[in-house]
Parts: structure tokens; sequence; C-alpha cells
């Protein structure tokens, strides 16, 4: 009686292999489409650099003096202490138009500098970024920022503190040359790092902007959007040299 011959079975190392690869192709695409089935996909952000450019002034520019710490983020300080004058590319509404992620120099709403809170030395211009354009809604879920109910997908589509999550704040504080924070001071920053904000719809003529660091300066969660013709330039840089004399 003639045997059998055994049927060959893949060796285990390919099976394991094949598993992997298609549970990677799996989360990939949970990624990407989002953990629930028909949610939007988020809005990115792909242009915006990482680094505040060096720039030399010229003809056409204006330099600007900035020693606040709202745009302290992963991007930059900001600040002229530290980075030198900011580096200012006039624009003239409608003519020429902020992007998503531009950094703008803009004039207060009068309604910030005659307001009785108005803190003494109110610079007249101010600098944030601009968030949701003309036109959108936007609101803040739990420090995440949602345009048109799709996820910002940016480097500071969330709430931030000096460019850190709240991991990583919490991690650092109250170290050796960090400064103390104590129990206000958390309970300020988890509702930073937690804030809700209710949807709002942007005006034709408007944008919504805020600081890299939240509730550290003037922007749209104080006085709303930002109206178009109140936009004097976009930072475009700093110059790099440090200037220590304060407004």
């Amino acid at each position: 009686m003639a045997m059998r011959k055994p049927t060959a079975q893949p060796f285990p190392s390919v099976r394991l292999t094949a598993v992997c690869a298609v549970l990677l192709l799996g989360v990939l695409w949970w990624m990407w489409l989002g953990p629930a089935s028909g949610s939007p996909p988020p809005i990115r952000d792909t242009h915006t650099p990482l680094k505040l450019a060096q720039v030399e002034p010229r003809p056409g520019l204006l330099p600007a003096a900035h020693f606040d710490d709202n745009m302290w983020g992963l991007q930059s300080s900001y600040s002229s202490d530290l980075v030198g004058p900011l580096v200012i590319h006039p624009m003239t509404y409608p003519d020429r138009v902020p992007q998503r992620g531009d950094v703008v120099y803009f004039s207060l709403p009068e309604t910030v500098r005659s307001s009785p809170e108005a803190q003494a030395g109110l610079p007249d211009a101010e600098i944030a970024r601009v968030i949701a354009l003309p036109g959108e809604t936007v609101r803040i879920k739990d420090g995440q920022i949602y345009i048109d109910g799709r996820q910002l997908d940016a480097f500071y589509g969330r709430l931030r503190i000096g460019g850190q999550t709240e991991r990583e704040y919490f991690r650092t504080i109250n170290r050796p040359g960090t400064g103390e924070c104590g129990e206000a001071c958390q309970r300020t920053a988890k509702s930073i790092f937690h804030m809700n904000a209710a949807e709002r719809k942007i005006p034709e003529d408007a944008y919504f902007v805020l600081g890299d660091t939240a509730m550290r300066g003037n922007d749209s969660l104080v006085f709303g959007p930002l109206a178009a013709d109140r936009v004097i330039g976009r930072v475009v840089g700093s110059t790099g040299k440090a200037d220590g004399a304060q407004r």
C-alpha cells in the first residue's frame, strides 16, 4: 500500500509575516480615514514650516518688535528679545489674503483697546496664527481644533503651552530652571489642554486667529473673529538679532 505524500505547509514565519502585513495595512487605513466609519478626513497643513525663517529687512518689508509670549510654540518663541524684530510682509485686503497657518500682524480691535480690563501699555498691534478662514466653522473640543467638523491635523491643531503637549508639560514643570507651577497654575494649564469652545461661523470678511500658547495674548478667544481689514501683514521671519529693548 502506497504511503500518501504529506502536503507541504507554509512556514510559520511566512504566515506570521502575512498576518502582520494585513494588520499594519488595517492600522494605516484606520489612521487615514478616522476611527469611525464615515468620519470626515482631517484638514492637513503640509506647507507651514516648523522653523521661523531668518530674514534680512529690505524695502517693502516692515520691522515689528514683539515681546509677548502668546506665540511661544513649536515653530518659534516669536519674542524679539530672543529672535530679534519680526519681519512683516504687508497685505492689503482683498488683494492679498492670509492662508491657514500664516502668522499675521494685525491692529487690535477697539473693543479690546477700550475695555476696562485692557492692560497698561497694550500694544497697538498683535500677532496670532490663522486657524479658520472666511465662511468656515470652528470649534474646540477637549483642546483639539475642528474646522467644518473636521479635525485640524497640524502642529498648531491642538492647544499647547510653550509648544508642549499636556504630557510633556506636566513631565517638565517644577524642575530646576523651569519656574514654579503650583496647584492653581496646574489647574489653569489643564483647563487650556482640555478647553472646549462652541462652534461658531466665521464671517466672510474675517478670520479666526489663535496664539500658539493659548490664553497668553489677545486673539479670537478674546475678541472673536478678526476682521480682514485689520490684518496689516504676514510674519515672514525675524532678523535673528536679539533685541533686548522692551516696548
